[in-house]
């Protein structure tokens, strides 16, 4: 397991839990505040972030911002070879003609 991606998982959430705040997080989840608090909670034998985290990270899932776009590292480095490739084929003039310049 990487226990790197679950601590970032864990400090994800709970930097969203932070800035949306307990109140919320259980009107959201249906569930008392307190209970957010103990999801919060570091401990043994209590399901808290960090233990979610873990449990995403065994998964091979992890947390990234909802701003964040998601893409296969074989299919972006295809991307990136098909740019290149082309971009070795440009030259100045080429770009003027195809601009109407």
């Amino acid at each position: 397991m990487n226990h790197r991606i679950a601590s970032n998982n864990s400090s994800l959430i709970l930097a969203g839990v932070r800035s949306m705040g307990n109140a919320e997080v259980a009107r959201l989840l249906n569930c008392s505040e307190s209970t957010v608090s103990e999801l919060a909670a570091e401990g043994q034998y209590k399901l808290n972030f960090h233990t979610v985290s873990e449990l995403l990270a065994r998964m091979n899932l992890k947390v990234v911002s909802a701003d964040k776009v998601c893409v296969d590292p074989k299919k972006l480095e295809q991307v990136v070879d098909m740019a290149k490739e082309y971009m070795a084929t440009i030259t100045t003039e080429k770009l003027f003609e195809d601009e109407g310049l």
